[in-house]
């Protein structure tokens, strides 16, 4: 849109449905207003009402949240640390309203099945180096290859990657499968010793999507697709609330998965010369805050607007890391941190890192307005 011409290499054989439910927190949606895509999010998303912390074994209520007063007011202009405005959607329905805008503005521009395997930097280039031995010179590139990212390896070498100590499951469930009390209010997270259930509407409200969160020493099996069963979910959250269970038992098998929360440490740095990361490849974090895509999305809102404020792409590339380096470590040491007080073990070592970073406060940020 900036006139920028742009290559996004993914390595997926297709683009297809991956992934389940996605939170879009105030922040993200100043992103996507940005970007001229609010209006095709909010389309598709969930705009939930109400929100409500239970116990994990009792379903009691312990707090109940107002999260949009209306069924969409966006965020909050005179209150910009409220969480109001939020949203809730399918990860697929977010990645097709973005591949629909970016082919929009080039019908080329996306490529598939093209797995980068490295990359080599040269004076005023970088050369990308495929899976299948074909390479493509680019004037800037831009790693958005994930928590075991080629191009954060190829910069920066092989770092530590951390087994978090949390085993994680999703599941979706059709909506008019599951009785209305087992889902009111439409917006809740249940908190136990050790154990973490979340559960909301996607796809406007025809899906429940949950993800149940357990500590797991040992496991490391990381990746979205790892296939999970009903009786897996069951010999693990068995000793739930009867809300919980119902829901676990009207599961449909085909979304029933399960993966190894793993992460690294915040890096000094992410850019060398003319290549720069962005996302879970930059800066992986816990999902206890509901912020990692939305991290993504300021990331390249910045991102954009670093390239329009810069002739020369190195500079630019360090006007964005300036701009993103400090805040995200913080929001990846806030979700670490909300990940013990949701489990029941508050981790007091944290707290003085993460106590400016709670979900109120991430949420007054806009990536369209902040100072780069």
């Amino acid at each position: 849109r900036l006139g920028f011409r742009v290559k996004i290499f993914e390595r997926a054989p297709t683009l297809e449905e991956i992934g389940a439910g996605i939170t879009i927190p105030p922040n993200a949606r100043r992103g996507l207003v940005y970007l001229g895509l609010d209006e095709a999010v909010r389309a598709v998303a969930f705009h939930p009402r109400e929100g409500a912390f239970k116990d994990y074994y009792t379903g009691e209520t312990l707090e109940r949240t107002t999260i949009n007063a209306e069924a969409d007011t966006g965020p909050d202009p005179t209150n910009p640390e409220s969480i109001a405005g939020t949203l809730q959607m399918h990860r697929a329905d977010l990645q097709d309203i973005l591949a629909a805008a970016v082919s929009a503005h080039d019908a080329c521009a996306i490529e598939t099945n093209r797995e980068c395997t490295g990359l080599s930097l040269g004076g005023g280039d970088v050369t990308l180096r495929f899976a299948d031995g074909s390479q493509y010179a680019a004037d800037a590139v831009i790693g958005c290859d994930g928590n075991q990212s080629a191009v954060r390896k190829a910069l920066h070498g092989t770092d530590q990657l951390d087994f978090l100590g949390y085993g994680a499951w999703r599941g979706l469930i059709p909506t008019e499968s599951l009785a209305p009390q087992l889902i009111e209010p439409d917006t809740a997270s249940y908190i136990g010793t050790g154990k973490h259930f979340v559960r909301y509407f996607v796809r406007g409200g025809e899906l429940v999507n949950y993800v149940a969160f357990t500590k797991t020493p040992g496991w490391k099996e990381e990746g979205w697709t790892v296939r999970s069963s009903i009786p897996e979910l069951m010999a693990q959250f068995g000793d739930a609330t009867e809300e919980i269970i119902r829901v676990i038992e009207k599961t449909t098998p085909s979304a029933c998965f399960k993966w190894a929360l793993v992460g690294r440490e915040p890096l000094a740095r992410w850019t060398r010369g003319h290549a720069t990361l962005l996302g879970d490849a930059a800066h992986p974090m816990l999902p206890f805050l509901g912020q990692g895509a939305a991290m993504a999305i300021e990331d390249a809102v910045v991102l954009a607007r670093a390239f329009e404020l810069e002739n020369d792409i190195p500079a630019a590339l360090q006007r964005y890391e300036a701009a993103r380096i400090e805040r995200t470590r913080l929001v990846t040491l806030g979700a670490r941190y909300n990940g013990t007080r949701l489990h029941g073990r508050v981790d007091d070592s944290m707290s003085d890192a993460a106590k400016e970073y709670s979900e109120t406060k991430v949420a007054g940020y806009d990536p369209a307005r902040v100072t780069i």
